[in-house]
């Protein structure tokens, strides 16, 4: 995939709505991944994220987000901190 989430972090002027994808379930789309950035810590910890996170909160009613294992990564960190709440999974 060539555009997702690290796309329209880097492109300040594009719109979340752009990128959404529709799914076969209705009222539910997808904004998908898209490429892995190098600095992922550096975008998900930008001002831009809680742009787009604010952008996404207006055109859903629940907005969700899956991240890389928090022991591996700090992007789950710095997505936590753009969102309301956090579900921790343990296995």
């Amino acid at each position: 995939m060539t555009r997702g989430v690290p796309t329209a972090l880097v492109n300040p002027t594009s719109k979340a709505a752009d990128y959404r994808l529709p799914t076969a379930v209705d009222n539910l789309s997808l904004l998908p991944s898209g490429p892995i950035p190098p600095t992922s810590a550096k975008l998900l910890g930008s001002q831009r994220m809680v742009e787009l996170v604010n952008e996404l909160a207006t055109l859903a009613d629940i907005v969700i987000f899956d991240s890389a294992p928090a022991l591996v990564l700090a992007d789950s960190a710095l997505l936590a901190r753009s969102c309301d709440a956090a579900l921790l999974v343990i296995r």
